[in-house]
């Protein structure tokens, strides 16, 4: 019932700021764009995030169907993928909607993720020119409309480098990173 929700972003738990957090801190510094974040967890870091153009929701996981249903904004963006292939959908009340993917991964668009899995985007947020190539040959291959694709690279990876970049690192000393597979 909110008015003025031009944008929205939707983040499935409070991990998932990290992905959108360039995007906002560039919008609030250049714009004057209220900005919506939606998330289904009660914990999110992003109560403690004291912005003015900045209002978070929580929305618990049975009511979640209904809001995507209901959605009204101008643009909704998201890095849950399959929209509209299982229960969660676009709006039914505003067929206009952008609805704009940011990836949470680096890695090929069908390493991890299912076939179809960003086909019901208006754009995409690209990591780098293998996200433009394997979604350009999957709207060839299935016949769908080209879709907006931007160059976005991966600002997560550019934070770390200049977290790291930043540190003070111990001398004559060697750094291993032991990751998961």
């Amino acid at each position: 019932s909110i008015v003025n929700k031009h944008l929205v972003f939707y983040s499935e738990r409070s991990g998932y700021y990290k992905y959108y957090e360039a995007v906002i801190d560039y919008l609030l510094e250049h714009t004057n764009l209220a900005i919506h974040y939606v998330t289904s967890d009660a914990e999110d870091a992003i109560f403690t995030m004291n912005h003015p153009r900045l209002h978070a929701y929580y929305i618990g996981e049975k009511k979640l169907i209904t809001l995507f249903m209901k959605l009204d904004a101008d643009v909704v963006v998201m890095t849950m993928p399959e929209i509209e292939k299982y229960h969660y959908k676009r709006s039914l009340l505003r067929k206009d909607i952008e609805y704009i993917y940011i990836f949470h991964a680096m890695v090929s668009t069908h390493m991890i993720y299912r076939p179809q899995a960003f086909d019901h985007y208006d754009t995409i947020f690209c990591v780098g020119p293998h996200h433009r190539r394997e979604i350009r040959e999957a709207e060839s291959m299935y016949h769908l409309p080209p879709k907006k694709l931007v160059d976005f690279g991966y600002p997560l990876l550019d934070k770390l480098r200049e977290d790291y970049s930043r540190a003070k690192k111990p001398e004559g000393c060697f750094q291993v990173l032991i990751a998961p597979s």
